[in-house]
Protein backbone atom coordinates (compact mmCIF):
# COMPACT_ATOMS: atom_id res chain seq x y z
CA UNK A 1 0.00 0.00 0.00
CA UNK A 2 2.50 2.50 1.06
CA UNK A 3 4.38 1.62 -2.69
CA UNK A 4 0.90 2.48 -4.22
CA UNK A 5 0.73 5.70 -2.36
CA UNK A 6 4.05 6.90 -3.05
CA UNK A 7 3.56 6.04 -6.80
CA UNK A 8 0.50 8.22 -6.49
CA UNK A 9 2.01 10.85 -4.94
CA UNK A 10 4.99 11.46 -7.34
CA UNK A 11 3.10 10.40 -10.42
CA UNK A 12 2.25 13.02 -13.20
CA UNK A 13 -0.97 12.37 -13.49
CA UNK A 14 -4.09 14.78 -14.29
CA UNK A 15 -6.05 15.94 -11.46
CA UNK A 16 -9.35 13.85 -12.25
CA UNK A 17 -6.91 10.87 -12.72
CA UNK A 18 -5.54 11.49 -9.47
CA UNK A 19 -9.01 12.22 -7.97
CA UNK A 20 -9.99 8.92 -8.81
CA UNK A 21 -6.89 6.90 -7.67
CA UNK A 22 -6.99 8.58 -4.20
CA UNK A 23 -10.72 7.67 -4.02
CA UNK A 24 -9.41 4.48 -4.65
CA UNK A 25 -7.05 4.46 -2.24
CA UNK A 26 -9.29 5.60 0.63
CA UNK A 27 -12.03 2.63 -0.62
CA UNK A 28 -9.05 0.26 -0.16
CA UNK A 29 -8.21 1.55 2.91
CA UNK A 30 -11.82 1.22 4.10
CA UNK A 31 -12.17 -2.48 2.84
CA UNK A 32 -8.77 -3.35 4.85
CA UNK A 33 -9.98 -1.37 8.24
CA UNK A 34 -13.74 -3.26 8.29
CA UNK A 35 -11.72 -6.45 7.56
CA UNK A 36 -9.22 -6.26 9.92
CA UNK A 37 -12.16 -5.25 12.47
CA UNK A 38 -10.62 -1.42 12.96
CA UNK A 39 -14.09 -0.50 13.82
CA UNK A 40 -13.35 3.10 14.97
CA UNK A 41 -10.84 3.43 11.83
CA UNK A 42 -14.09 2.76 9.63
CA UNK A 43 -16.41 5.27 11.90
CA UNK A 44 -13.60 7.93 11.18
CA UNK A 45 -14.98 7.18 7.35
CA UNK A 46 -18.47 8.83 8.05
CA UNK A 47 -16.93 12.04 8.30
CA UNK A 48 -15.28 12.31 5.06
CA UNK A 49 -16.02 15.19 2.83
CA UNK A 50 -18.26 14.05 -0.28
CA UNK A 51 -15.33 15.29 -2.47
CA UNK A 52 -13.33 12.37 -1.52
CA UNK A 53 -14.89 10.47 -3.37
CA UNK A 54 -15.81 11.89 -6.63
CA UNK A 55 -19.21 11.13 -8.39
CA UNK A 56 -17.45 9.34 -11.13
CA UNK A 57 -15.87 7.46 -8.92
CA UNK A 58 -18.97 4.67 -8.19
CA UNK A 59 -16.89 1.28 -7.51
CA UNK A 60 -15.21 2.94 -5.02
CA UNK A 61 -18.02 5.20 -3.48
CA UNK A 62 -20.11 1.57 -3.02
CA UNK A 63 -16.91 -0.17 -1.01
CA UNK A 64 -17.02 3.01 0.97
CA UNK A 65 -20.83 2.69 1.23
CA UNK A 66 -20.55 -1.00 2.00
CA UNK A 67 -17.32 -0.77 4.55
CA UNK A 68 -19.62 2.00 6.73
CA UNK A 69 -22.45 0.02 6.71
CA UNK A 70 -21.17 -2.87 8.07
CA UNK A 71 -19.14 -1.10 10.71
CA UNK A 72 -22.64 0.31 11.67
CA UNK A 73 -23.97 -3.09 11.57
CA UNK A 74 -21.44 -4.14 13.63
CA UNK A 75 -22.25 -1.58 16.28
CA UNK A 76 -25.93 -2.05 16.30
CA UNK A 77 -26.94 0.66 14.06
CA UNK A 78 -29.24 -1.20 11.29
CA UNK A 79 -31.35 1.66 10.34
CA UNK A 80 -27.67 3.65 9.62
CA UNK A 81 -26.59 0.19 7.95
CA UNK A 82 -29.12 -0.29 5.87
CA UNK A 83 -28.85 3.57 4.90
CA UNK A 84 -25.34 2.93 3.33
CA UNK A 85 -25.78 -0.56 2.08
CA UNK A 86 -28.76 0.65 0.16
CA UNK A 87 -26.37 3.48 -1.15
CA UNK A 88 -23.92 0.75 -2.22
CA UNK A 89 -26.44 -1.36 -3.79
CA UNK A 90 -27.84 1.92 -5.21
CA UNK A 91 -24.80 2.24 -7.33
CA UNK A 92 -24.33 -1.21 -8.09
CA UNK A 93 -27.55 -1.23 -10.17
CA UNK A 94 -26.08 2.25 -11.79
CA UNK A 95 -22.82 0.62 -12.21
CA UNK A 96 -23.96 -3.01 -13.90
CA UNK A 97 -27.25 -1.53 -15.36
CA UNK A 98 -29.57 -3.67 -13.57
CA UNK A 99 -33.17 -2.69 -13.71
Amino acid sequence: MEKAETLIEDGNFQKSELDELQAERQAIRSLISISGGNIPEVMKLLNLNENTFPMQSKFSRSVQYWSVGFALRIKGDLVGAEKHFRQALDIAYDLFNFS
